[in-house]
């Protein structure tokens, strides 16, 4: 089965759904289209989005943009309701999220937005001193043409990029010799990646079924404050950390520790963290407050009674303390 089907405005073609033997799931709903991927809905979230009045067509481009930005990181993202993130959090390979995340993640302001353009244009020409003949207006966060060409006024003009693109009488974008990111570009592409700017959150806890639903309180505080949380599940490890868990620190503006179920990686990854300045948030379930590692103790935890409460306070501490 290969149907076209509207998603956000937009025609994506809609394939096979996708059965999960190994882990007894509903069914998948992938839908592709070019410059976006494969994208996953669930059954629940894709009626959501057919039938829920309050994603306007005026802001499409919301979702789209953030859909686009998945894509060029090379992510592959599966939307749910919030009720299924406890069920479909298991699929490790997807970044799960709920249509309100994603909007969440859209840039709050202009000085975010033409970063993360930059960012965008740097995915799609990770090669210096080549050009981009992209004038998808996903790749700007931007609702029309007009904001296009604001948008790359702005890089042009802070010396990042050069480009060759108007606007014509119709409205319409001519492309004549396209974007070129120049050095200060490069420098200030790195300048973002620097763990003080950037919007990840890495999470570290125990990722158990018992504390699955305090998993979605903690990434929703994460996006009510602009984040997006990244948690690498499955990889379980005594007195090692792997690679990839190193680099996502690394590249994290800061790092979430609950130590409910006293796991010794989730200790391992904070250290680390600290060890770089990168701050970090504590956390641990009331019933367990005693059983913290000694060395751990002086700092101030966020201290949760139930998953409702854990989010208020991190929301909270992560407005205080992070913003």
């Amino acid at each position: 089965m290969s149907k076209p089907q509207q998603l956000f405005g937009l025609v994506f073609i809609e394939k096979e759904p996708i059965f999960s033997v190994e882990n007894s799931l509903p069914p998948l709903l992938p839908f592709e289209k070019k410059d976006f991927g494969i994208i996953y809905l669930t059954q629940k979230s894709y009626l959501k989005i057919i039938q829920d009045q309050n994603i306007k067509s005026n802001e499409n481009y919301v979702y789209l943009s953030i859909l686009r930005e998945f894509y060029l990181q090379n992510q592959k993202v599966l939307i749910c309701l919030k009720e299924e993130l406890s069920t479909f959090n298991t699929l490790g390979e997807y970044y799960c999220t709920t249509i309100d995340d994603l909007r969440n993640m859209f840039p709050k302001g202009i000085v975010e937005k033409v970063r993360r353009t930059l960012l965008n244009l740097s995915h799609i020409q990770p090669e210096y001193g080549q050009r981009i003949i992209n004038e998808d207006r996903y790749n700007y966060f931007s609702k029309n043409n007009d904001e296009i060409i604001y948008i790359i006024n702005i890089l042009q003009e802070k010396g990042y990029i050069t480009h060759g693109i108007s606007k014509l009488l119709n409205g319409s974008i001519y492309i004549n010799t396209g974007i070129r990111i120049e050095e200060k570009g490069w420098i200030e592409i790195e300048e973002i990646e620097k763990p003080k700017n950037s919007k990840q959150a890495f999470i570290a806890m125990w990722f158990d079924k018992e504390l699955n639903e305090a998993y979605n309180e903690i990434r929703a505080a994460c996006s009510e404050n602009g984040f997006k949380e990244l948690k690498i599940d499955n990889k379980e490890h005594n007195n090692e950390i792997s690679g990839e868990i190193l680099y996502e620190i690394r590249h994290s503006r800061f790092l979430i520790a609950d130590v409910t179920g006293q796991r010794a990686g989730v200790y391992f990854e904070a250290g680390y963290a600290m060890g770089l300045r990168i701050p970090v948030i504590w956390c641990c379930r009331e019933d367990e407050i005693d059983k913290v590692h000694f060395d751990t103790r002086q700092y101030n935890h966020v201290v949760w009674k139930d998953e409702k409460d854990l989010f208020e306070k991190l929301k909270k501490r992560i407005k205080g303390t992070i913003l």
